[in-house]
């Protein structure tokens, strides 16, 4: 169970890291695209949906899969998307029909939350200082975590 638990958290985190590539190069062709709507579309065909929320946003990936999440905060100030928290793991599981029959041992966001307790108290997780998130420690330790960056690079002159 321990395995498979750890494998929903990369399998999220592997999406998120999708949404927030998707986020990036939209403000690359859209500069501050966020700031117009807090609701559109990531690509031209207009399939892959984005819905900004309070720390975070949902994307529709328009193919029957979406992740939800929230953005950290890196040491230096920058959102990153590595952490999880309960809610996002269960809505991951249960609006996504790979993972439906894949993670149904973890069918409700009480047993998420008593697994990932579990391994607060020895360590395998850790809980973020901000937020309801959480991180594995390798993830907390890494330099270049996923990052969304909401300013676009400059242009050169």
């Amino acid at each position: 169970m321990k395995e498979l638990f750890f494998q929903l958290i990369n399998d999220y985190k592997e999406d998120v890291k999708k949404a927030i590539t998707l986020l990036n190069e939209k403000n690359i062709r859209s500069p501050y695209f966020f700031r117009e709507s807090r609701i559109g579309y990531l690509d031209d065909k207009q399939t892959i949906k984005y819905e900004f929320h309070g720390f975070g946003c949902k994307v529709n990936f328009g193919n029957g899969e979406e992740v939800d999440f929230d953005f950290g905060v890196t040491f230096d100030g920058n959102a990153r998307g590595d952490g999880f928290h309960i809610g996002a793991l269960y809505y991951f599981i249960l609006y996504n029909k790979k993972n439906s029959q894949k993670y149904q041992v973890f069918s409700s966001s009480s047993k998420i939350e008593k697994i990932i307790d579990e391994f607060v108290e020895t360590g395998e997780i850790i809980k973020g200082p901000m937020q309801e998130l959480y991180y594995l420690p390798e993830d907390l330790k890494n330099p270049n975590p996923i990052r969304w960056n909401p300013r676009p690079p400059k242009k050169k002159k």
